[in-house]
C-alpha cells in the first residue's frame, strides 16, 4: 500500500523559496565584503618616491602634483656653485701640468747633471712625505671633532635649547652639520697625493674643509656657551671642554700642514738655485703621471654631475612633490613621488 504523498501548502512554499533567497543573498553579501582590494595594492606598488644621491641646497623643481613625466625627464636639480668652481680650478692646474710636460720632453740630461739635483730631490720627497702625514692627521682630527665630540650635542644627552641661543642657529645648524658630512665624506675618499708637485692642491682643498669645520665648531661653542640652566650645568661644562679641545686640535692640525708645506716650498726653492738640469726620461714620466692622475680626479668629479639632477626612471604622473626651491635636503630624502 502506498504512503500518500505530502504536498507543502501555499505559505509553506512561499517560506521555502524566501529562506532559499536571503542564503543567497548572504552568500554573494559575504563574498563582495571579504573580497581583497587589489586596485590599493596595484597603486601602492606603482608608486614611486625619489630623492637626490647627495645632500645640498635645491636649485630648481621643474613640476608640481599632476604633471604627466616621461623616462629620463628632469625633475629638479641642487646647487652646483662649488662644484662648478671645483670643476673649473681642477680644469686650470691640468693645463699647467700639460705645459711642465711639453718642456721636458725636449731635453735630455747628463750623469753629471742629475748628481747635481739628488740631494735637493731627496729633501723634497722627505718633505713630501710629512706633508701626507699631516694631511692623514688633519683628516683624523677633524673626523672627531665633528663625528665624535660635536655630534653628542645633537643627543638627547645633552638637550641643548638652540632656539634659546639664536634663533637663527636654530636654522643654520642642521644644514651646517649636513654640509660638514658632506666634506668628511669628500675629504675620505679623496686619495692623497702621490707626488710633492700635487701637494698644494690637496693642501688648499684641506685648508677649506679645517675652516669649515672650524667655523661650524666656533657656532656651536657659541650654543653651548649660552647653556647655562642649573639641570644640565655638569652637561654643559663638559660640552664646554669638549668644543675646546676640538678647536684646539683643528688649530693643531692646520699649523701642522702648514709647517710642513712650508718645509716643502724651501726644499722647491733651494733645489731651484742649483744650476738648471735638463729633464729625464724620468722626469718626464714623473710629470706625466702626475698629469694622468689630475685628469682621473678630473673624470670622477665630472661622474658626480648627475648626482645634483633627479631624473624620472620611468614614466608616469607627479603624485606630490615634498621640498621647494632653496630648501636644503640630505641624501635620498623623498622629493617627489611618481604615480601610475
Amino acid at each position: 500500500m502506498k504512503k500518500p504523498v505530502r504536498r507543502l501548502s501555499a505559505k509553506s512554499w512561499r517560506a521555502s523559496v524566501l529562506g532559499g533567497f536571503l542564503v543567497v543573498v548572504c552568500i554573494f553579501s559575504y563574498s563582495a565584503l571579504f573580497k581583497p582590494n587589489k586596485s590599493n595594492a596595484q597603486e601602492k606598488r606603482s608608486k614611486v618616491t625619489l630623492g637626490f644621491e647627495r645632500g645640498g641646497k635645491i636649485s630648481k623643481i621643474y613640476v608640481r602634483p599632476g604633471d604627466i613625466v616621461k623616462t629620463g625627464q628632469v625633475l629638479a636639480t641642487l646647487n652646483t656653485t662649488e662644484y662648478d668652481a671645483q670643476v673649473k680650478e681642477l680644469q686650470a692646474t691640468i693645463e699647467v701640468q700639460k705645459e711642465k710636460v711639453a718642456q721636458l720632453e725636449g731635453n735630455t740630461a747628463s750623469n753629471s747633471d742629475r748628481v747635481k739635483t739628488a740631494y735637493g730631490q731627496a729633501a723634497i720627497q722627505n718633505a713630501h712625505k710629512n706633508f701626507v702625514a699631516s694631511l692623514r692627521d688633519a683628516y683624523i682630527k677633524a673626523d672627531d671633532a665633528i663625528r665624535g665630540k660635536g655630534d653628542q650635542f645633537f643627543s638627547k644627552q645633552y638637550q641643548i635649547n638652540i632656539s634659546a641661543t639664536d634663533s637663527q642657529l636654530n636654522i643654520d645648524i642642521p644644514a651646517k652639520r649636513m654640509n660638514m658630512e658632506n666634506i668628511l665624506i669628500s675629504w675620505k675618499n679623496t686619495p692623497l697625493p702621490r707626488n710633492p708637485d700635487s701637494d698644494f692642491i690637496y693642501e688648499a682643498m684641506a685648508e677649506n674643509n679645517l675652516g669649515q669645520i672650524s667655523d661650524f665648531l666656533d657656532a656651536l661653542a657659541y650654543i653651548v656657551n649660552g647653556q647655562t640652566s642649573d639641570p644640565t650645568l655638569t652637561t654643559v661644562r663638559n660640552g664646554k671642554s669638549d668644543i675646546y679641545t676640538a678647536r684646539s686640535n683643528i688649530i693643531s692640525a692646520l699649523k701642522t700642514m702648514f709647517a710642513s708645506e712650508q718645509s716643502l716650498r724651501d726644499a722647491q726653492y733651494k733645489l731651484s738655485q742649483l744650476p738648471q738640469t735638463a729633464g729625464t726620461s724620468a722626469d718626464i714620466a714623473l710629470q706625466q703621471n702626475q698629469l694622468n692622475e689630475l685628469k682621473t680626479r678630473l673624470e670622477l668629479l665630472q661622474t658626480q654631475k648627475e648626482q645634483f639632477v633627479l631624473k624620472a626612471y620611468s614614466n608616469g604622473r607627479v603624485s606630490t612633490v615634498s621640498a621647494v626651491e632653496g630648501m636644503t635636503v640630505l641624501p635620498s630624502t623623498p622629493i617627489i613621488s611618481l604615480g601610475p
